[in-house]
C-alpha cells in the first residue's frame, strides 16, 4: 500500500504539473509570439487552432505568463496535499501556509498575470472586476483565515487567552465574507472611474450638440459632486473668515 501511495503521488503531484508544463513549453512560441505587442500576441494565439487542446491552461493569463497555471497547480497541490504530511497539526504547518500565501500575493500583485476582461469593442471593461484583484483578495482572505487559526490553536493549547474560543470561532466565520467587502470596494472605485472614462469616450464620438441619456446622467452626477465640493469649500472659507474675525476682535 505504501509503494502504491508513493507511485500515485509521483503520477498525480509531479506528473500532472510536469506534463502540463512540457505541453506549454513546447507550444510557447505560439502562446506568446515573440517580437509583437501583447494585444497582437493575444489575437494570434486566439486564431491558432492548433492550441485548442491546451487552451484551458493559458486562456486566463497574459501571453508572457503562459506558465502561470502550472505554478497555481503546484501551489494548490502543496496547500491541500503536501501539508498533510508536513508538520501535521502543528503551528509550523500554519506558518508555512501563511508564507506560501504571502509569496503568492506578492507575485500576483507585482506581475498581474491575469487577463483583464474586454468588451465587444475590444476595450478593457473598467467596471468588471479585475481577475488580478480577485486573486489578491482571495489570498488576503486565506492569510486572514490562517492567522485566526493560529489564535484559535494557540488559545486552545494555552487553555484560554485574551479572546474566548467562541469569539475566535465567530471571527473565523466572519472572515470568510471579507473578500466580498474588499471586492465590492474595488468594484465601486472602478465603476466611478469607468463612468468618467465612458463620458469622455461618448463626448469624443457623438456629434456636437448630441448627448445620450447615459452620458447626460453621468454628466449630471459629476456636476452634482462638483457642486457639493464647491459648497463645502465655500463653507470652509466662511468659517475660516469668521474665526479670523473673532480672533481679531479678541486682540483689539
Amino acid at each position: 500500500m505504501i509503494v502504491y501511495a508513493y507511485f500515485m503521488f509521483l503520477i498525480f503531484c509531479c506528473g500532472m504539473p510536469g506534463g502540463c508544463f512540457v505541453l506549454l513549453l513546447v507550444n510557447r512560441a505560439n502562446i506568446n509570439p515573440p517580437n509583437v505587442s501583447e494585444d497582437e500576441a493575444l489575437r494570434l494565439r486566439e486564431a491558432d487552432k492548433s492550441l485548442d487542446f491546451i487552451r484551458f491552461l493559458f486562456r486566463s493569463y497574459r501571453p508572457a505568463y503562459w506558465y502561470w497555471e502550472v505554478l497555481e497547480m503546484m501551489r494548490r497541490i502543496f496547500m491541500t496535499g503536501g501539508l498533510v504530511v508536513l508538520a501535521r497539526g502543528s503551528l509550523e504547518q500554519i506558518v508555512i501556509c501563511v508564507v506560501v500565501s504571502v509569496v503568492t500575493l506578492k507575485a500576483v500583485g507585482s506581475r498581474r498575470p491575469y487577463l483583464r476582461l474586454k468588451g465587444e469593442d475590444g476595450e478593457v471593461d473598467a467596471i468588471a472586476p479585475d481577475n488580478n484583484d480577485v486573486a489578491e483578495v482571495m489570498m488576503w482572505q486565506t492569510i486572514g483565515t490562517l492567522l485566526l487559526c493560529v489564535l484559535v490553536k494557540g488559545g486552545r493549547e494555552a487553555e484560554g487567552g485574551v479572546l474566548g474560543e467562541k469569539a475566535l470561532d465567530g471571527m473565523l466565520v466572519a472572515s470568510q465574507f471579507l473578500f466580498v467587502v474588499l471586492l465590492f470596494q474595488k468594484r465601486v472605485k472602478k465603476k466611478v472611474k469607468g463612468r468618467g472614462e465612458s463620458v469622455k469616450k461618448l463626448s469624443a464620438v457623438l456629434p456636437e450638440g448630441v448627448e445620450s441619456d447615459m452620458a447626460k446622467i453621468a454628466r449630471l452626477e459629476m456636476e452634482k459632486e462638483a457642486e457639493k465640493r464647491g459648497r463645502a469649500e465655500e463653507k470652509k472659507g466662511r468659517d475660516e473668515a469668521v474665526a479670523e474675525l473673532e480672533r481679531v476682535k479678541k486682540i483689539t
